[in-house]
């Protein structure tokens, strides 16, 4: 129980890594805008997004035919197997507004930039950025959520 427990932790605090970097690098392309090392963050942003993204990907397959993928377990709780689904789908659309940011054209965002609503401090640009950036405080919040309720569960012997 205890080598299953370390491999759960592991894999979840190199989940955290990847999007802790993640929000990093993306903040910086904001934060070093008009300078000639945006490009870098964004290149690094971009891999560990994708990094996340495609771990996420390979974490929601079944291993062997006829299992069920990890978080799907027969002994895991309805709970957490609902908000690891809803995570994983967060993941896999985050690529595809990350690459909308670039297409949707500018809109009306641009007027809130003076801090009337508390996103649009860095997403001011378009709609596709705003929910680009506000998908990573929902993961923080489903996953929050998540590590609350299984450490509030009493423990087994």
């Amino acid at each position: 129980m205890i080598k299953k427990t370390q491999r759960i932790l592991l894999q979840h605090w190199h989940i955290f890594t990847l999007l802790a970097g993640t929000w990093f690098f993306g903040y910086s392309v904001a934060a070093h805008a008009g300078t000639p090392s945006v490009a870098l963050y964004y290149v690094v942003h971009i891999l560990t997004g994708s990094a996340l993204s495609t771990l996420a990907f390979f974490l929601r397959l079944p291993r062997k035919e006829g299992a069920h993928a990890p978080h799907d377990a027969p002994g895991s709780h309805a709970l957490t197997r609902q908000l690891h689904k809803l995570i994983f789908h967060l993941l896999m659309a985050a690529p595809i507004l990350g690459v909308l940011v670039f297409f949707v054209p500018d809109g009306p965002w641009h007027q809130m930039h003076d801090g009337s609503f508390w996103l649009t401090h860095v997403y001011h640009d378009n709609l596709a950025h705003l929910a680009h950036g506000a998908m990573f405080y929902l993961l923080l919040l489903l996953g929050s959520v998540n590590w609350l309720w299984v450490v509030s569960q009493p423990k087994s012997a």
